[in-house]
């Protein structure tokens, strides 16, 4: 991320320009057929130093090392992949490698070293095995270093299955019969990814998971009160539960047929949760304060035809103080090479078309459009607003609809104020294709911190976005909270501004391209500032 004097707020995005950094592949080799897991090794070297190695496997982030060489097993499905190697030096000038390889069948592993240790230990499945589905997850990750875990997530045939806040999982997923290949992934403060790879066998359907026995008054475990294990609903499904623990609830999730849908930072829930017609597994998950994960699961019918997704009502204008329908203001600021490293990013095309009366909440969206051909490319537009010193309390609200589920590499949405002598940096990000999750901006340290929240938007249909953000008088600043669809997820998360004169206040949003460069427009609506 770069920070400017004027606005503030970039994504750091992948560059295609050429750095000082050579990337050097040994194993696969363009063209190869090879088995999975797939076996790469890589290295790099700068005249100033290699600071990361990363690997990306059709456009999903598979593997990251803070070495100058990596040598690790991927899983991969069969057939065709696209396969980058991309490695950072010490300024930040990137440089990759690019190949496209085929797997045509499972290998066995090779023994790969490990330049940060076991920090990913997987119990179960274990590899080699075969067993029945639902498939029984279990893993740890161990803090490396200073940066605590902050979350874990569970692929499969390279798909994201799974995912959860904290440095322990235990879950089970429904995968089909046949060979699979598993990555279990951690995250830590400084947005650092460990990753531990298993190939497995599922061979028959297991028993389902049983439903755990009435929670005696008193003791740890999860109670769902509605549904009711076995029974039908609408095709919204009312889930009410609650959790208790003696040290605490910190957090409970709702997962339908092994998706995330649903947390809270609380001891009980009350939502509904849309389905489809036919059967569903629903789990309800909790953690307490230690760490210990408690479940419930339930099997629930749907009845009925689901009623497609309606065009949200826009919300009452709230009073107050605020800027409303910035989206309609004229004098928006953009740039597109300024959202790489460095202020020298790809001069990819770029546009913003105001005034739109489809697709619109209010008759009136912007239409933002990346073009194409440059990989890993962003364009970034900002609103000035006048300053407002005495604020320090910040609501960011606006709806967003994008086309092309595959072209955003992430998409970021921002706040800067510049007041007291220091600029506070509200930047977050709905990370789609790396990490699945939101993300903030630590200013002091410039870097993104994984705050292991689902971020999962629909394409092609309206999202209704609101972040809660505090600056604090000791100079710091905190993210509170993020509702996406109307499901409120506590943040709490709190870093450093940076040393600055004079007084801002901006709002912006950033697109940011996959590994194809693919072009794609997004559509924001009702974008409001709320202040006190």
């Amino acid at each position: 991320m770069n920070i400017f004097s004027k606005w503030a707020l970039a994504l750091i995005v992948l560059s295609t320009l050429t750095a000082s950094a050579q990337v050097s592949v040994s194993s696969p080799s363009d063209g190869a057929t090879v088995g999975s897991p797939v076996h790469v090794v890589a290295s790099a070297n700068a005249a100033n130093g290699i600071a990361a190695i990363r690997v990306w496997v059709d456009n999903n982030s598979v593997y990251l090392a803070n070495s100058s060489s990596i040598d690790t097993n991927i899983p991969m499905s069969l057939g065709s992949h696209y396969v980058v190697v991309q490695a950072w030096d010490n300024s930040g000038n990137p440089s990759k490698q690019v190949m496209t390889i085929n797997v045509a069948a499972s290998a066995t592993p090779t023994s790969a070293s490990s330049s940060s240790g076991a920090a990913v230990n997987v119990t179960s499945p274990s590899a080699g095995q075969t067993v029945g589905s639902p498939t029984h997850f279990v893993a740890s990750a161990t803090q490396q270093g200073q940066y605590p875990v902050t979350a874990m997530q569970v692929y499969v045939d390279d798909q994201l299955s799974y995912s959860v806040n904290g440095a322990q999982l235990d879950t089970y997923l429904n995968l089909g019969g046949g060979s699979h290949n598993a990555v279990v992934k951690s995250w830590n403060t400084a947005d650092q990814a460990y990753s531990q790879a298993v190939s497995f066998t599922v061979g028959s359907s297991s028993s389902p998971v049983p439903a755990p026995a009435p929670t005696p008054s008193g003791g740890p475990g999860v109670t769902v009160t509605s549904p009711s294990n076995g029974g039908s609903s609408g095709s919204s499904i009312h889930v009410v539960a609650s959790a208790q623990a003696s040290g605490g609830i910190a957090a409970m999730q709702i997962y339908l047929d092994d998706n995330l849908v649903f947390r809270t930072n609380a001891g009980s829930l009350d939502s509904n949760v849309n389905a489809g017609t036919g059967s569903h597994n629903l789990v309800v998950q909790a953690w307490d304060n230690s760490g210990a994960v408690y479940k419930q699961p339930v099997s629930v019918s749907v009845t009925g035809n689901s009623a497609p997704s309606p065009t949200p009502t826009p919300a009452p204008t709230p009073t107050g103080s605020g800027y409303y329908d910035i989206d309609q203001l004229s004098g928006w600021d953009s740039c597109n090479s300024c959202a790489g490293p460095g202020g020298v990013g790809p001069q990819v095309s770029y546009s913003l078309s105001q005034w739109q009366g489809a697709p619109s909440i209010d008759g009136q969206s912007a239409q933002f459009w990346l073009g194409g051909g440059h990989p890993y490319s962003g364009a970034l537009w900002w609103k000035e607003l006048a300053p407002k010193p005495s604020a320090s309390h910040f609501t960011y609200d606006l709806y967003f609809n994008y086309q092309n589920a595959n072209a955003p590499q992430a998409l970021e949405f921002d706040v800067n104020q510049v007041v007291n002598g220091g600029r506070y940096i509200f930047g977050t990000e709905c990370n789609l294709k790396e990490t699945g999750t939101w993300r903030v901006w630590d200013t002091t340290n410039a870097h993104w911190v994984n705050t292991g929240v689902v971020c999962s938007p629909s394409a092609n249909n309206w999202n209704h976005m609101t972040w809660e953000f505090q600056r604090n008088l000791n100079g710091s600043y905190t993210f509170l909270a993020v509702t996406l669809n109307g499901q409120t997820q506590s943040i709490n998360q709190t870093y450093w501004s940076k040393p600055e004169g004079g007084d801002e206040l901006n709002v912006a949003v950033q697109l940011d391209s996959n590994y194809a460069g693919t072009d794609y427009s997004v559509w924001v609506d009702k974008i409001a500032l709320n202040y006190y």
